[in-house]
Formats: structure tokens, C-alpha cells, sequence
């Protein structure tokens, strides 16, 4: 049976991970890189204009929530 499995640890993206963990270690800052993920992107874009607190608490919950169950 083929599946996408887009949920799946073993295939998902770590971009997202990556973009969190980075914004969290530098207190709400977000990189000025270009992401190649569509959904790091589009997260980045709803987080513009939010101060870096509000970034911070909310890449903090994603973390604690998505993450460690890794």
C-alpha cells in the first residue's frame, strides 16, 4: 500500500524544526534567510510584525508541543 505519510516522524520535514529551535535560541529573532519550506514560509509570514516576545512564547509552545515527542 503506498501512503504519503505526512505525518510520520520518519518522513516529516525538519525545516520547521530547525526554524523554531533557531528562533528560540536567539530569544525571538527570526533568521533573515530564505526558507525552502512552504510552511516555514508561510509561519514566518504570520509571525512578521509580532514582537519578539509574542515570537518567542509562541515558537516556545510549538516546540514543547510538536517537538518533544520526537
Amino acid at each position: 500500500m503506498k501512503r504519503f505519510h505526512l505525518n510520520d516522524p520518519e518522513f516529516r520535514s525538519r525545516q520547521l524544526f530547525d526554524f523554531v529551535r533557531n528562533v528560540i535560541d536567539h530569544n525571538g529573532k527570526m533568521p533573515e534567510y530564505e526558507y525552502n519550506n512552504l510552511t516555514v514560509m508561510l509561519f514566518c509570514e504570520k509571525l512578521k510584525g509580532k514582537p519578539p516576545e509574542e515570537i518567542l512564547k509562541i515558537c516556545k509552545n510549538i516546540f514543547m508541543i510538536a517537538f518533544l515527542k520526537m
